[in-house]
């Protein structure tokens, strides 16, 4: 839209100067980030190393918005927007889109835009409209702009698309995690208890034995029998 806006200079919309530095600062902007996504310093890794989004930045394929599109693709070498050129990768297509933003910006004569004749003067009207309009159209620039918008938005709906699925499979793997463990837990929980109630319940016999013989057998077999008094001292039978 700025890049329209830079071309068209309506002072409905903007005073002079005013739009073309909206321009520049969108363009720094938007520049920085491809930057940052490209060396990896937004907290992701750099594109080149993500080996899954190779079918954006290096399988040169073509996107769009409709993928119909890609099958029939109407060049105009006037303003080069060829077949080549959407099958660039969608880093290359945008830098060839802040290129042509670039051009339309070094174009605008600012000096003039801000003279005392010009300010109020370049209006949109139903009268001019479509000499406004006919600068876009002749505006090579502009043009590619236009045709080149979709396939950039194709392109970056792809990447959204896989990113999501990744993030999308790495949240199912780890609820999945987290229910394997949780049985996991649960198992260690029951086989603890288990094996509480079944040390529980041996020592249980091994007391109610224990006191049978010592209130129930009499003294003197206990003294005689080598086995009772090892079962008293230690609660084990020899050769149990």
């Amino acid at each position: 839209m700025f890049s329209f806006e830079t071309l068209i200079q309506d002072r409905q919309s903007f005073n002079p100067g005013e739009i073309e530095g909206k321009l520049q600062k969108k363009i720094n902007d938007l520049q920085k980030l491809q930057d940052k996504i490209y060396f990896g310093q937004l907290g992701l890794e750099p594109t080149i190393k993500m080996n899954y989004l190779d079918e954006i930045f290096i399988s040169h394929k073509c996107f769009n918005i409709d993928l119909d599109l890609c099958e029939d693709i109407e060049e105009n070498i006037d303003y080069d927007f060829t077949k080549e050129m959407v099958n660039f990768n969608v880093n290359e297509l945008i830098d060839e889109y802040l290129d042509r933003a670039r051009s339309i910006l070094s174009r605008s004569d600012i000096r003039y835009e801000k003279t005392k004749v010009d300010p109020y003067s370049s209006k949109i009207t139903l009268d001019n409209f479509r000499e406004y309009r006919q600068r876009f159209l002749d505006d090579a620039d502009c043009q590619f702009q236009y045709e080149i918008f979709d396939y950039i938005i194709g392109a970056l709906q792809r990447y959204e698309t896989i990113i999501y699925q990744i993030l999308n499979n790495k949240i199912k793997n780890g609820i999945m995690f987290i229910v394997l463990f949780y049985l996991i837990g649960m198992l260690l929980i029951i086989f603890s208890i288990l094996y509480t109630k079944n040390t529980i319940k041996n020592i249980k016999v091994c007391l109610t034995e224990l006191i049978n013989i010592v209130f129930i057998v009499p003294k003197s077999v206990v003294e005689n029998s080598s086995e009772f008094k090892k079962f008293i001292e230690t609660g084990n039978l020899i050769g149990v």
